[in-house]
């Protein structure tokens, strides 16, 4: 069954943009969350949909969610509709959707961080690539090594030229072929493709940039990690009152801070 992707996403007008996704690449994401913990490794199915214009990156999780949020009738407020949906969706670490406009030479980053719609802009090229003559194999395709550094991590990518597509997982793009496999050298991150398929009907998209804020990167990084540190402060101020006991609340700021503190280790340092 084909997937149609209405997608929710920032922008300053009510412009929205049609395109069709052609190519599905999917990638096995393996992290370490936490930089002191070797057992803190942990997995993710990632999805990379690839058109003529855009591409659109995101887990797994957040694509099934977003095709079964727009299956719902919204004019039905019954929170078991959205209890089902939410047990069918796959749970997520990632919550953002990367976009990459190849002609507009732009990277839009969308998140819903609690209940701020936000997103900021990148140029494209964000990577400068070197590419190595050496060859290896991945998922059956002939690669070639190319290496560069990025927001505090130096990588090696292999990309294949059997799929002209200069596109990659997460920001990773720029390269005369897809990616197929990237890490950071201390192997905190490795992106490793597990499937790449010529979508047999099209995945339609619809973009609607009328209800997110632009903000500049600085901020929004600012505002996810105040978010993190302590979500119940977040929600207090939305004025969303849990109901619970001093002590309970006392417990819970106790265990958002100690998590906090064990994920520490971001894709992008600085």
């Amino acid at each position: 069954m084909s997937l149609i992707f209405v997608l929710v996403v920032a922008g300053a007008s009510s412009q929205k943009i049609e395109g069709v996704f052609n190519y599905k690449a999917t990638y096995n994401l393996t992290y370490q969350i936490d930089s002191t913990d070797e057992n803190s490794k942990k997995s993710e199915t990632m999805l990379l949909y690839i058109g003529d214009r855009l591409s659109r990156f995101s887990s797994l999780g957040t694509a099934v969610g977003d095709s079964l949020t727009e299956t719902v009738d919204k004019s039905n407020k019954n929170m078991a509709e959205f209890s089902r949906i939410r047990s069918m969706t796959p749970k997520t670490q990632f919550n953002y959707k990367i976009f990459k406009h190849y002609n507009g030479n732009q990277l839009e980053f969308v998140e819903k961080v609690f209940k701020d719609k936000i997103k900021y802009k990148q140029d494209l090229k964000l990577q400068n690539w070197q590419i190595i003559p050496k060859t290896d194999t991945v998922s059956g395709y002939p690669v070639q090594k190319a290496t560069t550094s990025y927001a505090g991590r130096d990588y090696i990518a292999w990309f294949t030229p059997e799929i002209p597509i200069p596109d990659g997982p997460y920001k990773f793009n720029g390269l005369p072929g897809l990616i197929l496999r990237i890490s950071d050298l201390e192997d905190d991150y490795n992106f490793e493709l597990i499937g790449f398929q010529k979508l047999q009907k099209p995945v339609s998209i619809i973009l609607d940039y009328s209800k997110y804020k632009f903000v500049d990167k600085k901020d929004f990084l600012k505002l996810k990690s105040n978010f993190d540190r302590n979500p119940l402060k977040a929600m207090n101020n939305a004025g969303i009152k849990i109901g619970w006991s001093k002590e309970d609340e006392m417990q819970a700021k106790r265990e958002f801070a100690e998590k906090f503190k064990k994920e520490n280790n971001p894709l992008e340092k600085n």
